[in-house]
């Protein structure tokens, strides 16, 4: 056999994904929100869950007016299979409706809150805003704070919903009447109490908002914040016991402007990110609870840009421009870049449902097109190595270098270690064979007597036909027993790959022999991971 009349084809994993092969759990896939008639345009705000197949999105859009723009309430589902557009309260004032919902909270199908801000026309046509916060019970929308449950400005609206459970609910956000308040609104499972936040210490009237929160239990909740549009000239971060709210100084080295996101791991394991001037510089300063002191916690690397911090089945996650990066315990991460959207992306709202974390980015200038990804639970990406049962092939002939995972290089190394089959350095070229199926009799092969060496036949390990094949590399040159031949192939960006089993074998074609002879490497079987 001469090289050139070695099979020689290379094809993308992904183009073998065929009907009949059930695709496993994906660890980031792009949601197609259904378009809502009549738009101008689409905010989305926040998303919540209470599993993976029950996921709420709220958010407004607008459409054209001979008065002006119009902005409605938004609120879609997924019920695991499609998404719908839900009919919810829209307040319609004088001057029309300019409303949004802004935050969501999911217990279950029939426990979710929604909340926002609605505005309208009021005494000489100056704007005027006000709260709005409604439950679904499953069938119906119950307005919980109206109009005239609340004080009336011209700026009011949540940020956040936070809690530990169905009887012990945080709204987060502002109310503006004289000056701006920073709100903590708090449902007890039977009624609501508008409250607020105290300001910091020597600052009585200053203007602050609250714009994250993190409930540990009832008795531990941490709430951050600022003044508005970054404008406040003191860091807010508050604490509440269950029965009281307090101001803490926390931990800070310049002039911070204001924080926008709190996440917990736990009590003792709690992160803020803040904004911290200096000098003419504007940089992130990310904080970290110890369970008893606040101190600067080890920030990402340049390229990043952090918009908010998310805490999802036990891991820490970072959302911003470039991506989402995740705490691995000793340094940030990149878990996604966002390469299925248009760039500039940037991933701002995560939300979790169940063992799923949901991303809002916004996409492309101003005004930004939104998207909603998940990240499904993981797969560990797998090597097993396997040998023949009563075939014969050179010891470790095929090992693993790197792991397949999508958007990555997988690699193995091919050839004789200890030169058991005598083949000819720089003679002896190498192929590597991944498929989607085994042989028949997996673990065990299917002898192949013109593959072996010493008198024995070698085993085929896999099944190598066109149907199951997914990879056929091109021939390396192997060098030696301390020159491997290696073969590296990119796995596409594909999440839909991780999951799938695919099972390797090499062949040595040793052409400095009289006359060439054919050698079957051992296998690895992979899974390809997250």
């Amino acid at each position: 056999m001469r090289p050139n009349s070695a099979p020689r084809r290379c094809l993308a994993v992904s183009s073998l994904v065929f009907a009949g092969i059930a695709l496993p759990a994906q660890q980031w896939l792009l949601h197609t929100l259904p378009a809502v008639p009549g738009a101008a345009s689409v905010a989305i705000h926040d998303v919540e869950g209470s599993s993976p197949n029950d996921v709420w999105v709220v958010g407004s859009y607008v459409v054209a007016n001979s008065g002006g723009a119009l902005q409605n309430t938004l609120v879609m589902h997924w019920d695991g299979a499609v998404w719908s557009i839900v009919p919810a309260p829209n307040p319609v004032g004088p001057g029309g409706p300019y409303n949004a919902y802004t935050a969501v909270k999911a217990f279950a199908a029939n426990d979710v809150w929604i909340a926002g801000s609605w505005r309208n026309l009021g005494l000489n046509w100056l704007p005027q805003s006000d709260l709005y916060v409604a439950h679904w019970d499953g069938a119906t929308w119950t307005p919980v704070v109206t109009t005239a449950a609340s004080p009336n400005g011209n700026g009011h609206w949540i940020a956040d919903i936070v809690a530990t459970g169905p009887a012990d609910v945080w709204f987060l956000g502002a109310v503006t009447a004289s000056r701006i308040q920073a709100l903590a609104m708090h449902w007890d499972g039977a009624s609501m109490q508008m409250q607020f936040a105290p300001p910091p210490a020597n600052t009585p009237i200053a203007n602050l908002e609250l714009r994250s929160g993190a409930a540990i239990a009832p008795n531990d909740v941490w709430l951050v914040g600022g003044g508005p549009n970054y404008l406040g000239t003191v860091p807010y971060l508050v604490h509440s016991d269950g029965t009281t709210m307090t101001v803490i100084p926390g931990a800070t080295s310049g002039n911070i402007y204001g924080m926008s996101s709190v996440a917990a791991l736990a009590a003792n394991d709690v992160w803020v990110l803040g904004e911290e001037q200096t000098g003419n510089n504007l940089t992130f300063l990310l904080w970290r609870w110890n369970g008893t002191a606040w101190t600067q916690a080890p920030a990402w690397g340049p390229g990043f840009w952090g918009h908010t911090l998310h805490a999802a089945n036990g891991s820490l996650f970072a959302g911003g421009l470039g991506g989402v990066l995740r705490w691995d315990g000793v340094a940030w991460v990149t878990d996604t870049t966002l390469p299925m959207l248009p760039a500039p992306s940037s991933a701002r709202v995560m939300g979790n449902a169940g063992s799923s974390l949901f991303v809002i980015a916004a996409a492309g200038g101003v005004p930004a097109t939104w998207h909603l990804l998940e990240r499904r639970a993981g797969t560990p990406a797998t090597a097993v190595p396997r040998t023949p049962c009563v075939g014969i092939a050179p010891p470790n002939s095929l090992r693993s270098i790197a792991l397949p995972r999508p958007g990555q290089p997988w690699s193995v190394a091919c050839g004789d270690p200890g030169n058991a089959a005598q083949l000819t350095p720089g003679a002896t070229q190498s192929i590597w064979v991944a498929s989607w199926s085994p042989a028949s009799g997996h673990p065990c092969g299917v002898l192949a007597p013109w593959a072996g060496y010493s008198g024995r036949p070698a085993e085929l390990l896999i099944d190598p036909s066109p149907a199951s094949a997914a990879v056929i590399d091109s021939p390396r040159v192997w060098n030696g027993p301390a020159s491997p031949a290696v073969h590296s192939v990119q796995v596409p960006a594909a999440p839909g790959l991780i999951g799938l089993s695919l099972f390797t074998q090499g062949a040595l074609v040793d052409l400095g022999g009289s006359p060439p002879r054919i050698l079957l490497t051992t296998a690895v079987d992979f899974t390809v991971g997250s």
